[in-house]
């Protein structure tokens, strides 16, 4: 039970607070920090298809070095 718990609180900081935290982090640092989106869809779809890459790389590398996700 302890062991459930426990998981449970760490998938939870990782899927609910560190993202909460974060978004009030750029709430925050908005007055401060001036980007512009790119004005051109190419430019923001290259930028979505090399997170997604990195995303995809690192879950192959947890499967393939680390037997799998925790």
């Amino acid at each position: 039970m302890k062991d459930a718990l426990g998981k449970t609180l760490y998938g939870l900081l990782f899927s609910a607070l560190l993202p909460a935290l974060l978004a009030a982090w750029a709430h925050a640092l908005a007055p401060a920090v001036r980007l512009r989106a790119p004005a051109s869809g190419l430019a923001g779809a290259v930028v979505a298809a090399a997170g997604i890459g990195l995303v995809l790389a690192g879950w192959a590398a947890l499967w393939r070095h680390a037997a799998g996700c925790p």
